[in-house]
Order: C-alpha cells, then sequence, then structure tokens
C-alpha cells in the first residue's frame, strides 16, 4: 500500500507515455480476445441441426460454373463422406430483375439426406419434390414476400443460362436458413 501513491505519482509525470500505454494494452486485451473468440467459434461451432457437418465443395471461379460430373464419384469414394449431392446456381429473374433471391438446382433425390434440417410442411410435399422433374421449394418467407401457395406455377428467366423455366410450387420448407431461398 506504501507504493500506491509513487505509483499514481509518476504514472501522471508524462500524461503522453501513460495514454498511450494505457491505449496499447487496451488494444492488446481486445484483439486477444476478439481473436481467441472468433477461433473458439470456428473450432467448436454449435451443436444443432443446422450446423450438421458438411463440405460443400464448388467449382473454382464460382457458383454459375457447373462441376464435372464424373467429380461426384470420386467424391463419393472419399473416406468419410456419406452423401453427395449436386446444386447449380440458376441465378433466374422472376418478373423484375430488383425481385433477386437464391435459386439452386439440385438432385432431388438426395437433396433431404444431405440437408437434413430442411422440412417441408408435409411429407407429401417432399415426395412430390422428388418425383416431379418441375417440382421446386420455396422457403416460408420467400413465399410470403411474394404471395406463393403450393400449387402455382412460377417462373424464371435465366440470367445466366439462355432459358425460361417454368417450375410448379410443390412445397414451402423452414429450417437450416432456407426460409428465404427458392
Amino acid at each position: 500500500m506504501k507504493f500506491v501513491p509513487f505509483i499514481f505519482r509518476n504514472a501522471f509525470r508524462n500524461k503522453r507515455r501513460t495514454i498511450l500505454t494505457i491505449l496499447s494494452i487496451s488494444m492488446s486485451l481486445f484483439l486477444i480476445c476478439t481473436l481467441k473468440s472468433v477461433l473458439d467459434s470456428l473450432e467448436d461451432p454449435p451443436m444443432t441441426p443446422e450446423s450438421a457437418k458438411r463440405v460443400v465443395t464448388r467449382h473454382l471461379t464460382g457458383l454459375a460454373n457447373v462441376m464435372p460430373i464424373a467429380y461426384r464419384e470420386r467424391i463419393q469414394q472419399v473416406p468419410g463422406v456419406e452423401a453427395v449431392v449436386g446444386s447449380q446456381w440458376f441465378g433466374g429473374v422472376y418478373k423484375d430483375p430488383a425481385n433477386f433471391f437464391a435459386q439452386f438446382a439440385v438432385d432431388s433425390d438426395r437433396f433431404f439426406d444431405v440437408y437434413s434440417e430442411i422440412r417441408t410442411e408435409t411429407p407429401e410435399q417432399k415426395e412430390a419434390f422428388i418425383k416431379q422433374r418441375t417440382a421446386s421449394l420455396a422457403g416460408i418467407n420467400l413465399a410470403k414476400t411474394y404471395g406463393w401457395k403450393v400449387g402455382d406455377r412460377v417462373t424464371l428467366e435465366g440470367a445466366i443460362f439462355p432459358i425460361t423455366v417454368e417450375t410448379t410450387l410443390v412445397g414451402l420448407v423452414q429450417g437450416g436458413g432456407s426460409e428465404s431461398v427458392f
């Protein structure tokens, strides 16, 4: 206790040095805490169905480019791989270019095996999606935004691929952040 007055007296003898010392120590502590929390969140994510462990591979140059179909079998043979599902970014336009939302074509027969946290409202919707070639699913929020109901025909004009796709909305999905995806 006899050194406390000595410390305070000398700490404020040179105010610039004291301020810079306090700032450097606080910045160091801030960086250590921030980086440690980021590292902890990356190494130990919350264990929920939405955080299922899966590896997503894509073409080197982006979502719009297709990976060779032969890669599917090669990826399936890697030890530890349970299922492989293909998906392709469509990048279409719904009525107006301002109406942007994510649109993916997927392998419907394997989709629910890999993305088990995504659920349809009824099992019949899931079966219809798997069986019908022109079937589509939409997230609940996306359907509310555009006023879609199950059974509606949705037409997308290709922005990347020069085709117009007309699909039938066979179900609404939720879970895994899929609420705004088509």
